[in-house]
């Protein structure tokens, strides 16, 4: 693919591609970066893009990668454990704010044990928000894949919750 072709062919799908890195992240700044990066690998790998039928498809499932990639990377970096712990606890309505703080880190623990696209859906729907179709969409899977991952893994948490009680 030469550059004119990939700034007529590539280039103009910017506005879809940031509103969907936009929906997964919640950030301006972060979906621009997520843009900007997948503009970069599609570039680097341009070579590939000529064997492409259906270009605007392989275009956004290289930004839904890049989407996980960066919220996994962010997780990693601001993990679970470090989920303003303050913030609940000053909302609690327990009047023993140890035994709330000590069932906050079981769940912690518990979602840590949970395997990557169990946490990563529960992380998206719990603690940033995120409806089952911006879950699909940032992820890639159906919408009934989803609300079928998020039931099994909210059935696990309470699994393994009343186990440690």
């Amino acid at each position: 693919m030469t550059h004119e072709q990939f700034k007529r062919d590539i280039l103009p799908m910017h506005e879809s591609m940031y509103r969907i890195a936009y929906t997964a992240t919640r950030s301006q700044e972060d979906a621009a970066d997520i843009v900007q990066d997948t503009f970069v690998k599609l570039w680097q790998n341009r070579h590939r893009l000529k064997s492409v039928d259906n270009l605007q498809a392989y275009c956004h499932t290289a930004l839904r990668h890049q989407c996980i990639t960066h919220i996994r990377t962010k997780r990693a970096s601001d993990p679970i454990d470090n989920i303003e712990i303050q913030h609940l606890e000053a909302k609690a309505q327990y009047p023993d704010r140890i035994e709330h703080r000590d069932t906050i880190h079981l769940l912690q623990r518990i979602i840590s044990l949970l395997p990557d696209r169990q946490r990563e859906i529960i992380s998206l729907s719990t603690f940033s928000g995120f409806s089952n179709e911006e879950i699909a969409q940032a992820t890639g899977l159906s919408d009934a894949n989803v609300r079928a991952i998020l039931s099994r893994t909210r059935r696990r948490i309470k699994e393994l919750f009343s186990k440690n009680l």
